[in-house]
């Protein structure tokens, strides 16, 4: 029981430095940054439409909803391969 507390710990950890990448921008990752990335792209009406976004590396850049939508697909996919290994 205390190795899967430790292993979930860890996982947690994990996720927490989850970077992906969408045309060279490095966005941040974790739950709280694709909580974000989810609220923008129901909020963006049109695929084309830009937000100020700040990156993983606190640079800011205009992103379209199409590529805040790959960066939330990548990191919640990248939580995904992470989330199984306690169980493991």
């Amino acid at each position: 029981m205390q190795q899967l507390v430790a292993a979930k710990a860890k996982r947690e950890e994990y996720v927490k430095r989850i970077v992906v990448e969408v045309d060279g921008m490095k966005f941040d990752g974790d739950e709280t940054s694709q909580d974000r990335m989810a609220r923008s792209v129901v909020a963006l009406n049109d695929d084309s439409e830009t937000v100020e976004w700040v990156l993983a590396d606190n640079t800011i850049a205009q992103v379209t909803r199409v590529q805040l939508k790959q960066a939330l697909r990548l990191a919640g996919e990248a939580q995904t391969a992470i989330w199984a290994n306690p169980y493991l």
